[in-house]
C-alpha cells in the first residue's frame, strides 16, 4: 500500500486547515481499502480559537455509498500551535475493476474566534487500485501429452470468472472460457506440432481475470510439456529383417551364419514406422559388437560361436528412440585337415616296394560340417622331383593310385584336401628312386647325391668317400669359424684345432732361485674338445722385459688350456704377447 499523504484544504484568517489521508487496510475480497483521515489546524490568528459543534469530517456519497460524517467539537487552538481537531477511519468502496478515483473526502467547520465564522471544503484523493487479478498456478511442473493438468486460477473473490489460454513454441490457443477457481487439461496430442525437434518445451498458460464484464488484467505461470507415450515410435511386425550375408558366393548361398564369413546384414521396410506427430525421421542404426553401421546396414564378418545380438534403432527428430534386438548364434568352422596321412611308393598291392609303379595312400580327411551344409574333397597330385606337374586323382579312400612311376626317377605327392569353402591344407612327400644318383631339390635351391635333396642351399653327398682328380680326399673341413681370441677347424675325421694369440700384463709375484716367476695364466678353448687336446705355447718377446714361459700344468681340461706361468730375470711387470695352439677330437 502507498504511504499516508497531507493535502491542503483551506487558508482562512491566518489559519490552515490539512486532511490527511492514509490507506491502513485493502480488503481485495470485499473490494474495499480502509482510510485513516485526519484533519489538522495550523493557528496563527494571534488568539485562541475553538470550534463549535456542528463541525464534522468524513466521506460524500461516492460509488454507491451513502456519505459518513464525525461531528467534533475541539477544544481551544493555543497559538502559534499544530492541532489536530479530528481523526477517524472510514472505509471507501472501489469500483469494479478494482480503482478509486477522486474519492471526495468532506469537512466542515464552525470556527469560534469571538464569533463563529463557518468553513467547509471537499478534498479529493486518488486510491491505489485493489490487485484483483487472479494468480494461477499448475498442479505439476512437467506433464506428458494425453495427460492431465490442474490449472488453479487462485481468485480473490469467487464471483470472479477466467479466461485460459496457452503459447507453446510458436503455437498457442485458448484452453476454456468461463473458469471459475480452477480447470483440468488434458494436454491434447496436437502439441506434438508444436515440439518438432524436442522431447519437451515450456507451455506458457496466461489467466485473464473478469469481473463481470470487465476484465481485470492476465496473469502467468508455466510448466513443461513432455512428448511422454504420446511420442513413441510405434512399428508393425515385420519393419525389420536381420539375415546373414557373405563374400563367399558358397556360404551366402547357405542362409546361415557361419564363424568368420558371414556379416549380418539388415533391411527397413519404412512404411512399417510410425513416428508421433510432428516428428521426422532422423536415422536407422544397426550396432553390433560395439560397431554402429548406417544404411545399408552391412557388419564387417562375425566371429565367435555364441549368441549375437544385433541391435536396430530408430531415431526421431525430437532424439527420441526405439530400439530392437535381432539374436543369432553362427555356426562353428575350421579349415579342413587330413588327420593319419600316408604316402608311399609301393606296388599294386599296397606294399611298400622301391621299384614300384604306384602310390599307397591312407588318410583321415576332417572338415567342419557346418549344419551339413559343408563338404570336402581329397586329391592327390603327382609332380617330378624339378616340380613340373604330371598327374592328379580323387582320393576316394584307402588304397593304390596312378601306377605310372618310374622306379628309375624321384617324383613329389602332394595330398590335398579342400572344402566347399575353397579352403585347403596339404602333406608333400618326397618319393624316391629305386636307386638315387643325383637329385634336384623341388624348386631348384638345393640338390644331393646318392638320395633325395631335402635341404635348401646345399650340395648334399650321401657318400662316405670323395675323390678328386683321381685322389680319394682323405679329410676336409667340415665347419670353420673365430670366437674370440680364436680360430678353429673341425674335420669331417674328427679332428679339432684352434689357435690364437694371448697378450696381457702381469707382475711377478715370487722369486725361484735367481730368476723371478709369475702366477699362471689359462683362457677358455673355442668349443669343448671330446677329450683334452694337446696344447702348444711359444712366447713372442717384441720389446721390453725379457721373459721365458713356464711348464704348464692341469692340462686334463676339455675346455681350457693348461695352465702357464713367466719367467723373467728381474721382477716387475711383464707385457706377454703368447702364440696358442690345441690340436685334439671333436668326435
Amino acid at each position: 500500500m502507498s504511504e499516508g499523504k497531507s493535502y491542503l484544504a483551506q487558508s482562512f484568517l491566518d489559519h490552515r486547515v490539512y486532511i490527511y489521508v492514509e490507506p491502513v487496510e485493502q480488503k481485495p475480497a470485499d473490494n474495499q481499502t480502509v482510510l485513516h483521515l485526519g484533519m489538522y489546524v495550523e493557528n496563527d490568528l494571534g488568539s485562541t480559537f475553538t470550534s463549535g459543534g456542528s463541525s464534522y469530517l468524513g466521506l460524500a456519497a461516492y460509488n454507491g455509498a451513502t456519505a459518513r460524517r464525525h461531528s467534533f467539537t475541539a477544544p481551544s487552538a493555543p497559538l502559534g500551535t499544530t492541532w489536530l481537531v479530528r481523526d477517524v477511519e472510514l472505509t471507501v468502496t472501489h469500483a469494479a475493476d478494482g480503482t478509486a478515483k477522486e474519492v471526495p473526502i468532506v469537512w466542515h467547520w464552525n470556527i469560534n474566534a469571538g464569533s463563529f465564522i463557518p468553513t467547509s471544503g471537499t478534498v479529493y484523493v486518488d486510491l491505489e487500485t485493489l490487485d484483483l487479478i487472479s494468480r494461477p498456478t499448475v498442479s505439476r511442473f512437467y506433464c506428458p501429452v494425453g495427460e492431465t493438468v490442474t490449472i488453479s486460477t487462485n481468485p480473490v473473490r469467487s464471483s470472479f470468472r477466467h479466461t485460459l489460454s496457452y503459447s507453446l513454441g510458436e503455437t498457442g490457443g485458448t484452453i476454456a472460457l468461463d473458469v471459475g477457481a480452477g480447470f483440468d487439461w488434458t494436454i491434447p496430442e496436437s502439441l506434438l506440432l508444436a515440439m518438432p525437434e524436442n522431447s519437451q518445451d515450456t507451455c506458457t498458460v496466461t489467466c485473464s481475470t473478469y469481473n463481470g464484464s470487465i476484465c481485470l488484467g492476465s496473469r502467468t505461470c508455466v510448466f513443461v510439456v513432455q512428448v511422454g507415450a504420446a511420442g513413441k515410435i510405434r512399428v508393425d511386425e515385420g519393419w525389420c529383417s536381420v539375415f546373414p550375408g557373405s563374400e563367399n558366393g558358397t556360404v551366402n548361398g547357405w542362409g546361415i551364419y557361419v564363424d568368420g564369413y558371414s556379416y549380418a546384414a539388415a533391411t527397413v521396410d519404412q512404411s512399417k514406422i510410425h513416428l508421433s506427430p510432428g516428428a521426422t525421421l532422423k536415422d536407422i542404426t544397426m550396432e553390433l559388437a560395439g560397431e554402429t553401421y548406417t544404411s545399408p546396414w552391412i557388419t564387417a564378418p562375425v566371429t565367435g560361436v555364441y549368441a549375437h545380438t544385433a541391435y536396430m534403432r530408430i531415431t526421431d527428430s525430437r532424439g527420441i528412440s526405439y530400439t530392437e534386438g535381432f539374436t543369432f548364434t553362427p555356426v562353428a568352422y575350421n579349415t579342413p585337415g587330413l588327420w593319419a596321412a600316408v604316402c608311399y611308393r609301393a606296388g599294386l598291392d599296397g606294399e611298400e616296394n622301391d621299384a614300384g609303379n604306384y602310390l599307397w595312400v591312407s588318410c583321415t580327411p576332417v572338415f567342419s560340417p557346418v549344419a551339413g551344409c559343408n563338404s570336402a574333397k581329397v586329391t592327390l597330385g603327382l609332380y617330378s622331383a624339378g616340380g613340373s606337374f604330371l598327374d592328379k586323382e580323387t582320393v576316394t579312400g584307402d588304397g593304390v593310385y596312378f601306377g605310372t612311376l618310374d622306379a628309375q626317377y624321384a617324383y613329389r605327392a602332394v595330398l590335398e584336401i579342400t572344402d566347399a569353402l575353397g579352403n585347403t591344407n596339404s602333406i608333400s612327400y618326397i618319393i624316391p628312386p629305386q636307386a638315387v644318383a643325383f637329385q634336384l631339390k623341388e624348386g631348384g635351391d638345393g640338390a644331393a647325391f646318392g638320395g633325395p635333396a631335402t635341404e635348401a642351399d646345399c650340395l648334399d653327398i650321401k657318400w662316405s668317400k670323395l675323390r678328386l682328380g683321381g685322389e680319394t680326399v682323405a679329410d676336409f673341413p667340415v665347419e670353420t669359424g673365430t670366437t674370440g681370441i680364436w680360430t678353429w677347424r673341425k674335420w669331417h675325421s674328427g679332428l679339432a684345432e684352434c689357435w690364437g694369440t694371448l697378450t696381457g700384463s702381469i707382475t711377478t709375484s715370487r722369486s725361484v732361485g735367481s730368476l723371478y716367476g709369475t702366477s699362471t695364466i689359462s683362457t677358455p678353448l673355442p668349443f669343448s674338445f671330446l677329450t683334452a687336446p694337446r696344447c702348444q705355447v711359444s712366447a713372442n718377446c717384441t720389446g721390453g722385459k725379457s721373459y721365458w714361459v713356464g711348464s704348464g700344468y692341469g692340462g686334463s681340461d676339455t675346455q681350457r688350456t693348461p695352465n702357464y706361468s713367466l719367467v723373467t730375470p728381474t721382477s716387475g711387470q711383464i707385457d706377454y704377447h703368447l702364440e696358442l695352439y690345441a690340436l685334439g677330437q671333436w668326435k
